[in-house]
């Protein structure tokens, strides 16, 4: 997992991202996101939000209050159906 730091140096120094901007042009300046670096030159972000939910890859996301009214993420690996 990558902290603050390394996000931000990899952002601005990777050449596969041209600007930080590009992949959080959506997401609000505050608050937390999930960054999918799999591929850099197709990196995404998702806003972290009560109620979302997110196919990502081959995971089912999502992010809901519990108990005590923190952020919760789950992540779910999603099963390849035969055709």
């Amino acid at each position: 997992m990558l902290d603050t730091e390394e996000l931000k140096q990899l952002l601005q120094n990777s050449s596969e991202f041209t600007q930080e901007t590009e992949m959080l042009s959506d997401i609000d300046r505050e608050g937390y996101i999930i960054a999918d670096l799999y591929n850099p030159k197709d990196a995404k972000a998702y806003k972290v939000w009560n109620g979302a939910k997110y196919e990502i890859r081959d995971y089912l996301v999502t992010v809901n209050k519990n108990e005590n009214k923190s952020l919760e993420v789950e992540v779910h690996g999603l099963l390849e159906q035969e055709n």
